[in-house]
């Protein structure tokens, strides 16, 4: 597997998108057992099908087997051929997606007091380590409380970078408090 990430900030916000992408084998694998399940679903509709159809059956095999199928190995299988997630961290929130191919989730929106991020290595003595990233925040109680972590590994150093342009956010950030003013990055 060899997922990529772009981080870019604006001034104002960091964008974090990563990506999967799967070798060829890891492909070939994926269609393989979609094709067993698939067959085996076809199967046993077929089979419900042929002897005498009732509502219950033509119900089960057109409705409640592709929806199975949807929710489970489908929904899987996007994620893994097209699967990307995108992040958007500024001073007030996170803001994060997901999208399996086509089918985009919803915007999900996390506020927080104070954001805390640590990169979280999953291969470090390997020549190009992968990771994510955790965001955390701390609740009325002042106990830690992980508010969002990354779901795609991808590479250390683009966590890294990540790392640098939210610090530069929240440096503005900090200098527009301190001397009153609004500070442009161009």
């Amino acid at each position: 597997m060899k997922n990529t990430a772009q981080v870019w900030n604006d001034g104002v916000s960091v964008y974090f998108n990563s990506y999967i992408k799967l070798d060829w084998a890891q492909k070939l694998v994926l269609f393989l057992v979609n094709f067993i399940v698939v067959g085996f679903f076809s199967f046993i509709a077929f089979i419900l099908l042929s002897d005498s159809p009732t509502k219950g059956t033509v119900f089960l095999s057109l409705i409640v087997f592709p929806g199975f199928y949807v929710l489970t190995l489908g929904r899987y299988t996007l994620w893994n051929l097209r699967g990307s997630e995108h992040i958007v961290v500024n001073m007030k929130g996170i803001i994060v997606t997901r999208r399996y191919g086509p089918i985009q989730m919803p915007l999900r929106i996390i506020e927080y007091r104070n954001l805390y991020y640590k990169v979280i290595s999953h291969n470090q003595n390997a020549k190009a380590p992968i990771g994510t990233i955790l965001f955390t925040d701390h609740n009325s109680m002042d106990l830690p409380v992980v508010i969002f972590s990354s779901a795609i590994n991808v590479p250390v150093s683009a966590l890294e970078e990540l790392i640098n342009n939210l610090e530069v956010i929240f440096a503005i950030e900090q200098l527009d408090k301190a001397t009153g003013s609004f500070v442009h990055l161009n």
